[in-house]
């Protein structure tokens, strides 16, 4: 279950402090908050510390949500929060590279490629995947977060803006920096790609 579709009846449980709500809750929500901190992360043991700190965060403070609606904003916000803390308190500067399943392989991402019919575009699709993965990671942490919420998980400018806490025109502004340096990162290697295709022999 995603966490949009968490019902207010168990979000009312939990902040009942129900011990069964919470075990329920934990289990329809951790797996896509693992996804949404990956994402911004990228290193599996950072993701397991700082999900385990954003789990304690919500049971810790549920009980403070007024409007039980807005669980799925406010949970993200926490995991999203508690990444920044995470960076910053470790200083974190190095990068790693992405998971095709988490950040590209989505029904929702723009990234996400045509059905190839040959080998060899399907050798030249996991290569245009592996650049767009490492550009990605390349980019500041707010501009990351950003194009990965727009592009990748579907979300609009007013729900980023709710999710970061800050104004619409921050987000589009760190989303428009973040396509010109990914344009600027893959501009060589995607004219590569296009020139293959057009070869004699490509089709």
């Amino acid at each position: 279950m995603a966490i949009r579709d968490v019902t207010i009846q168990l979000i009312r449980r939990c902040q009942r402090r129900d011990p069964e709500a919470f075990e329920e809750l934990y289990r329809e929500i951790a797996h896509e908050l693992f996804n949404w901190i990956f994402s911004i992360l990228r290193n599996h043991d950072d993701t397991d510390e700082v999900l385990q700190e954003s789990l304690i965060r919500v049971f810790k403070h549920i009980g403070s949500l007024k409007e039980a609606e807005k669980f799925p904003q406010w949970s993200i916000r926490i995991a999203i929060n508690q990444c920044y803390t995470h960076r910053s308190r470790k200083h974190r500067t190095e990068h790693y590279p992405l998971n095709e399943e988490i950040l590209v392989k989505t029904e929702s991402s723009r990234f996400k490629p045509r059905e190839v019919a040959n080998p060899r575009q399907v050798l030249m699709q996991k290569e245009v995947l592996g650049e767009i993965n490492a550009a990605i990671a390349k980019l500041p942490p707010k501009q990351r977060t950003a194009i990965v919420l727009f592009e990748v998980k579907g979300h609009s400018i007013r729900e980023i803006a709710s999710l970061l806490s800050c104004s619409e025109g921050a987000v589009k502004f760190n989303i428009h920096q973040a396509r010109k340096k990914l344009r600027r990162e893959l501009q060589h290697h995607l004219g590569r790609i296009r020139q293959q295709k057009m070869s004699p022999g490509s089709e």
